[in-house]
């Protein structure tokens, strides 16, 4: 349950992180002014606020994805998560073989 909600998060925080990467202007140009981001953002958080808002917004999304990636991978690991891994000495297993007739 744990591990579907951290993945759950992930999965947010990256959807949302790519659109703020994105929307970010590219010297008053690319898709950010394309989805108004050279007016709309510029008379809602003032003159250069809208970019220092996607900046700012991209660094702590980042942030957020490391350490939710280093949340799944010690619940994976851990002893109580232990169950997602393969046994210590177990091999894979065969593959079927095919016996259709061809």
């Amino acid at each position: 349950m744990v591990l579907y909600i951290l993945v759950g998060l992930l999965a947010l925080d990256a959807v949302i992180l790519i659109i703020s990467i994105i929307l970010q202007p590219r010297s008053q140009g690319g898709l950010g002014a394309a989805f108004g981001g050279s007016t709309g953002a510029g008379t809602f958080f003032g003159g250069r606020g809208g970019m220092d808002f996607l900046t700012k917004l991209t660094a702590i999304l980042s942030v957020v994805f490391v350490i939710l990636i280093m949340a799944v991978n010690f619940y994976i690991g851990s002893p109580g998560g232990g169950r997602y891994n393969m046994p210590a000495g177990a091999s894979a297993p065969a593959p079927a073989e095919n016996t259709g007739g061809k």
